[in-house]
């Protein structure tokens, strides 16, 4: 459903030739969207994410690389807020135990990796309808 106005793009633009640019943000945004939204996601399923979005990032040459970077910071400190959370097998000199392990904590890191999640998705499709 989330990928409906993706293929829609890629339809309309049936007889043009799509860039190496279009194509890695397509399969970067496929990726982000899997991982927010199907059931049972590990955390490990959003790596490749981090490789197609550098590539993007690479080969882009528009204006909007600052704005992908933006996004590539945030999602890769966000994982690994993430990760350490999952896996600390010593405690972080920069969050207190006492607050990682709270529940509110944890809402938080989630809500701000669907929101980043949400803003990639918008930026993602009006940049694939240009």
């Amino acid at each position: 459903l989330f990928t409906l106005p993706f293929i829609i793009e890629i339809i309309k633009q049936k007889n043009k030739i799509i860039s190496y640019e279009k194509i890695f943000l397509l399969c970067s945004s496929i990726i982000l969207i899997a991982f927010i939204f199907l059931p049972k996601m590990h955390d490990r399923y959003l790596f490749p994410l981090f490789a197609i979005l550098a590539t993007h990032i690479g080969i882009g040459h528009n204006k909007h690389l600052a704005t992908w970077l933006k996004f590539y910071a945030v999602l890769s400190f966000l994982t690994l807020i993430n990760l350490y959370f999952a896996w600390h097998p010593m405690l972080p000199p920069f969050i207190p135990y006492n607050i990682m392990s709270q529940r509110l904590f944890q809402w938080t890191i989630s809500a701000l990796t669907l929101g980043t999640a949400i803003l990639f998705y918008l930026k993602a499709i009006k940049i694939l309808r240009k």
